[in-house]
């Protein structure tokens, strides 16, 4: 018998299938994680224009469409797109100050959406909108004087994983 210090191929193929079978299980886990991260780093940024809406409306009487007339600090992985109204923050997140188109002109609709759009965000206004184009989820935070949800906080998912998401956040906002 030989005394042998070396390692067996089905000893390697062994460690190998452990260390594939721990990835596969970690991994999407680790995603999940990274995730939530992500979306909670903008969270507090998209809860400070929600309170700088209301300080805007209590001065104005209305909300605004151009969030450039809000006092707040804009993160340095965001850029404002062109119509003053969304941020992209990081090609994953948009930050959008919802409107509605009345009258042949937009019109704030008090409420601030934090949509969550892997790899797709910086593309364009509209893109990270749905399942369909990308999107996972939209955490929706209605202003004081929105019509029908006052104060709220939402966490809507478009697909199973963005669904999975919001209940990450459960005890913090409402899942829809």
């Amino acid at each position: 018998m030989k005394n042998s210090k070396a390692f067996t191929l089905i000893e390697v193929l062994v460690v190998v299938l452990i260390i594939g079978v721990l990835a596969a299980i970690a991994l999407p886990k680790y995603k999940d994680a990274v995730a939530k991260s992500e979306i909670s780093g903008y969270f507090n940024f998209a809860k400070t224009l929600a309170e700088a809406q209301e300080a805007y409306y209590l001065a104005n009487g209305k909300y605004t469409m151009d969030l450039t007339d809000l006092d707040v600090s804009i993160p340095s992985s965001c850029i404002l797109f062109s119509k003053k109204n969304n941020f992209y923050c990081n090609n994953n997140v948009v930050i959008d100050n919802q409107r509605s188109y009345v009258n042949g002109r937009y019109i704030p609709t008090g409420r601030i959406a934090v949509r969550y759009c892997p790899g797709i965000a910086s593309q364009g206004e509209g893109i990270c909108t749905t399942a369909s184009k990308g999107g996972l989820l939209s955490i929706n935070f209605f202003l004081k004087n929105h019509a029908t949800n006052p104060g709220e906080i939402h966490c809507q998912g478009w697909n199973q994983k963005g669904k999975d998401l919001c209940k990450k956040f459960s005890g913090q906002m409402i899942l829809d």
